[in-house]
């Protein structure tokens, strides 16, 4: 069917028992639009449930047998919320008609018979709103993305303000403890060595306070290495081939440890990526490390690395990192991101490694996805772009949180359309 010429190819469903409505709306209406056809509320949920991601409107016919208009916009409401839904009555529905648009079931109504210059005037306002509003809706998802990186990026700063202070001061006062634990075992030898049922005590005592003054380093350690300082020079330059090389050795320890290979494949060589010092092999260290923690011992870890993909209005490098066993839960995935967050799968854990390549992913202008299961998980995708400068990334404006709230609180369907 014609179309007009600017506007994207979306189509208009018209549902109608009677035949002879139906030849009229084409005739009148396939000059402009993609018509769609439908004599019955069932065929046309079926071609929507078929079809839908290709449809822009609905109107269909309120008396028909079977399915009412409006219980079939109603179900069209529900599996396509996006469509634009229009109902058309004669003069004794309209009380049904003005229930549905208070409803919400509908955006307008329409008197039979119709008029041809104010039907088409319609649908061309029902199309331009459908697609407005996806426009609208991609990019209020757009601007969500850059608002949530742009909370964790602030997160990640405030940790590792957090964590310069707390390493130096925790560390000043290990240096006691340990020396205690060092002159421990000799001193209370001396004191109660003809005691055996007290020197069993303190041995245990010392045994514990050993082991969680070991705690205490770690701990300090991994908060200190979580610490990152963004130089935004991105003066480095290395292939993604030479990046994940690094990160699984800096990850060696831990695979050899539980048994495991990381197994790369992927391009070796390449164009090359403009980095900040280390930080990307840190990243996929991370990832590796989770993975790796998080899968059964002897398990192999498979990462696979493409060349030349389209990176937020750029290209860059996509890396998938898949690990083996059960599924990651939504409890799972729901702490991922969050530091000294409890994890269900391992409770030694700190949440420090994903916090830290989520902000490096960020600031390096990439994506980071969490993939829950097969054929992708468990495990992660990271999008990394050649050129961090070249990556489009979109205005967050001071005042704009308080502007998607009001309009998220604003019944537009309601107040607009009738």
């Amino acid at each position: 069917m014609a179309k007009s010429d600017d506007r994207p190819g979306y189509s208009v469903l018209c549902v109608d028992d009677e035949e002879h409505s139906l030849k009229y709306f084409r005739k009148i209406c396939r000059r402009s639009f993609d018509v769609l056809t439908a004599e019955t509320g069932a065929e046309a949920l079926s071609l929507i449930a078929e079809r839908g991601d290709d449809i822009g409107v609905v109107m269909t016919d309120q008396r028909m047998p079977g399915m009412k208009g409006v219980e079939v916009l109603k179900s069209v409401r529900e599996s396509h919320p996006g469509i634009v839904r229009i109902l058309t009555t004669a003069y004794s529905d309209l009380d049904s008609a003005i229930a549905a648009v208070n409803d919400g079931a509908i955006h307008k109504y329409v008197v039979k018979p119709w008029d041809v210059r104010d039907l088409e005037a319609l649908l061309k306002w029902a199309l331009d709103f459908f697609i407005l509003q996806k426009e609208r809706n991609a990019l209020l998802r757009e601007r969500m993305d850059v608002l949530r990186h742009f909370l964790v990026a602030d997160r990640v700063q405030s940790l590792a303000t957090l964590a310069a202070g707390l390493a130096h001061h925790i560390r000043n006062s290990t240096v006691a403890l340990k020396t205690f634990l060092d002159m421990f075992p000799s001193a209370i030898d001396a004191a109660v060595k003809e005691d055996e049922e007290k020197l069993d005590l303190a041995s245990h005592f010392w045994e514990l306070a050993a082991a969680d003054g070991k705690r205490i380093v770690e701990i300090t350690n991994r908060v200190a290495e979580a610490t990152v300082q963004p130089s935004y020079e991105f003066s480095h330059s290395r292939p993604i081939g030479d990046i994940l090389a690094r990160s699984v050795e800096m990850t060696r320890d831990l695979a050899v440890k539980r048994s495991m290979d990381i197994e790369v494949i992927g391009p070796d060589g390449g164009r090359t990526h403009r980095i900040d010092d280390d930080m990307p092999q840190r990243l996929f260290a991370g990832l590796f490390r989770h993975v790796c923690l998080h899968s059964p011992e002897g398990a192999i870890v498979t990462v696979t690395a493409e060349s030349d993909v389209p990176v937020r209005g750029t290209t860059g490098s996509r890396v998938g990192i898949r690990g083996m066993g059960m599924d990651w839960t939504k409890e799972d995935v729901a702490s991922l991101f969050t530091a000294f967050a409890p994890s269900s799968r391992d409770p030694s854990e700190l949440g420090l490694d994903l916090l830290t390549a989520f902000f490096i992913c960020y600031h390096h202008g990439g994506q980071l996805k969490v993939n829950r299961e097969a054929p992708d998980g468990p495990g992660f995708s990271v999008l990394l772009p050649y050129d961090p400068e070249a990556v489009e990334r979109l205005p967050l404006e001071a005042d704009y949180l308080e502007g998607l709230l009001m309009k998220y609180s604003h019944n537009e369907a309601g107040s607009v359309l009738r």
